[in-house]
């Protein structure tokens, strides 16, 4: 298991590229623009491997992709069902539930969760709530609320202050997990 000190490294690290990628989205949208420099921080700072998969169509998009970053930040406060569907209606193409969750996090790690293959395998283990909807390239606002709410009871029970914390656990345990299987298979 990661020790104290590496995953506390790891949590400054994530909180350092939060805020590197709060001032890239808010850069983009006062500017109206998006730079090949701005999406290079924001692949950077969002810690998914699939943000460079997408890269090829919001490239080819990024008015597209400017509006869904605003209607992000001012529809932050929104209900979570309300703000996923406005965001889903709005996506690109290669654009999915990674991406929109992470973009939500970025904007506001108390009211949302990363929603991508390593949260989804933790939540299975740590959740009493679990739906298989999670599981599935589900786009439904009620199925995104109810996995941030089962996440949000989770990360109360482990005493966590926001979900950027949650999250860095969970892929320290999702990463170990693997590491420790793949050994175990040598």
């Amino acid at each position: 298991m990661m020790e104290d000190g590496a995953f506390q490294d790891d949590m400054d690290n994530r909180r350092k590229d939060r805020n590197t990628a709060q001032r890239t989205i808010r850069r983009i949208i006062d500017q109206n623009s998006l730079t090949g420099e701005d999406f290079q921080n924001l692949r950077d700072t969002l810690h998914s491997g699939l943000l460079e998969f997408a890269r090829p169509e919001i490239l080819k998009q990024p008015q597209q992709f400017i509006n869904l970053l605003k209607y992000a930040r001012d529809h932050k406060s929104d209900e979570i069902d309300d703000v996923w569907g406005g965001l889903w209606d709005r996506k690109i193409r290669k654009v999915g539930r990674n991406w929109l969750s992470e973009i939500l996090g970025v904007l506001d790690n108390d009211s949302f969760m990363v929603m991508n293959g390593n949260s989804v395998a933790m939540m299975e283990l740590a959740s009493d709530e679990f739906m298989v909807s999670w599981r599935y390239q589900n786009t439904k606002g009620s199925a995104y609320r109810a996995f941030c709410e089962a996440a949000t009871n989770i990360r109360n029970k482990l005493g966590l202050s926001d979900f950027t914390e949650l999250d860095c656990l969970f892929n320290t345990m999702y990463f170990e997990g693997k590491s420790n299987l793949a050994e175990e298979e040598e």
